[in-house]
């Protein structure tokens, strides 16, 4: 198991990207834009987390995981 705490800021993208599934952004063009900034944000503010994602993903490991601390839930943000 890896652990990674996450920074606010860093928080804050997957804030914006939950926001988006939500329906806030209208279109499948205007999600993938949304996708793409929020994936180049997080490298810029994270980039070890994103290389630890990175490895992971790599190496497929069927019961592995990543645990991230710092991220909160909020349910009006998240849906169902």
């Amino acid at each position: 198991m890896i652990e990674r705490h996450i920074k606010p800021e860093v928080a804050a993208i997957f804030i914006d990207v939950a926001r988006g599934r939500r329906g806030i952004y209208s279109d499948d063009a205007a999600f993938e834009d949304l996708l793409a900034d929020a994936k180049a944000a997080f490298d810029a503010a994270d980039p070890e987390t994103v290389e630890i994602i990175r490895q992971f993903a790599r190496a497929e490991v069927p019961d592995g995981g990543v645990l991230f601390h710092g991220l909160t839930v909020d349910q009006d943000d998240m849906g169902e």
